[in-house]
């Protein structure tokens, strides 16, 4: 079971004015995340093709055959130019040929084959400018889960 999105009904009634209110509509507005530190999957400001589980991980649909991906985007702030070690935890058992790709601004600076298997601990380095944007890490190739990312 996952949710799919971050909509939800809330109804309130006001009985003795005689007024009542149907719905409303919430936005989740995630603040930007200072790096390094690490990122819990579930946190991402913006996405295309995942939803959360029961248990709080990020779990994609299954790969797209016309060759689309799926991704969770998040707003970052990076302190200083630099390379930083990108870690990851994944799950992706019984799917051998998927990948993750980190991009920014559009422009892909890592990516790397996901092992199938149970949970593991990818890592990798990637250059990052010093700035606030957005990285968005896109998937392909079968179904997995995406529990955190971390940069230091």
């Amino acid at each position: 079971m996952c949710i799919r999105d971050r909509s939800y009904t809330l109804r309130v009634n006001f009985p003795k004015a005689n007024i009542s209110i149907d719905n409303f509509n919430f936005k989740l507005d995630y603040q930007t995340i200072y790096i390094p530190q690490k990122i819990e999957a579930e946190n991402y400001n913006t996405m295309s093709n995942a939803c959360i589980s029961t248990n709080g991980t990020v779990i994609s649909t299954f790969g797209d055959r016309a060759g689309n991906s799926y991704w969770l985007e998040y707003d970052i702030t990076v302190p200083a130019t630099r390379a930083y070690t990108l870690i990851y935890r994944v799950s992706s058992p019984g799917y051998s040929n998927h990948k993750l790709s980190f991009a920014t601004n559009g422009v892909t600076i890592s990516t790397v084959n996901v092992p199938e298997s149970e949970w593991t601990t990818v890592q990798t380095t990637v250059n990052l400018s010093a700035g606030a944007y957005p990285i968005r890490i896109y998937s392909t190739g079968g179904r997995y889960f995406f529990d955190w990312f971390e940069l230091r």
